[in-house]
């Protein structure tokens, strides 16, 4: 298990007993010291969210509501308002970035970069080519050489199905790189596309889709012709 595998893992669940988890931590005081800091960490948390409730709390709480009744009426009131405008703007904002239901792939793929800001401009996990290949297996597709620096690959959710979300590097600047599979359940995408501030190209392998986004057409164009060349693709 890699060292980035193993710190998700403990992050997500400190005491998570498989056996994997239970052989990695024999295999370096580095992980053993940060296992035993996640678990330090989830005590600390469990211990501060169990709080005694005092008996008659519920009978302090009616009381004082008694008493401040006809004030907090109008107050109350004003908050309703404030927290329907702020419903109403959140609704608004998910439904603009946000595809529907019968959106395109492009749609999709936009709205995906848009909802993790971070992976576009500071995330840096430093992942290497052989962990990119081990989750493009999946897909059929292996990777032989990569331009720049690898700033994130993980699996996502796109619209239901297991994608890989990558981040590169390519002329000092960042692209984002997704392979989806099963392209046909989406509509009609043209092979180019843009919103005003990220274009983007899909290239087709089959049933898997290359989807690549950036700022500018030539980082895009220029980052698929190397992603073309670099990536063997297989059927699955």
């Amino acid at each position: 298990m890699d060292d980035l595998e193993f710190r998700r893992r403990l992050i997500a669940e400190p005491y998570d007993d498989d056996e994997a988890i239970k052989q990695a931590l024999l295999e370096g005081d580095n992980r053993q010291q940060f296992g035993k800091d996640m678990r330090a960490l989830d005590d600390k948390i469990a211990a501060a969210l169990n709080v005694d409730v005092p008996d008659d709390l519920a009978n302090q709480l009616l009381l004082k509501q008694r008493f401040t009744e006809h004030k907090e009426q109008n107050e109350r009131r004003k908050w309703i308002f404030a927290m329907a405008a702020s419903v109403t703007l959140v609704v608004t904002a998910t439904f603009a970035l946000w595809p529907q239901p019968h959106a395109n792939l492009a749609d999709y793929a936009l709205a995906h970069v848009y909802h993790e800001p971070a992976t576009m401009t500071t995330l840096d996990e430093n992942a290497n080519l052989t962990q990119v290949n081990a989750k493009l297996a999946s897909y059929g597709a292996e990777m032989s050489t990569v331009d720049g620096r690898i700033f994130y690959a993980n699996h996502c959710d796109f619209k239901g199905k297991r994608s890989l979300h990558m981040v590169l590097e390519h002329q000092g600047q960042r692209v984002t790189v997704f392979v989806v599979p099963h392209i046909e359940a989406f509509k009609d995408t043209p092979a180019q596309f843009e919103d005003g501030r990220y274009h983007g190209v899909i290239n087709r392998h089959g049933e898997q889709g290359l989807i690549i986004i950036g700022e500018s057409p030539t980082l895009v164009e220029e980052t698929s012709g190397s992603l073309e060349q670099a990536i063997k693709w297989q059927r699955i």
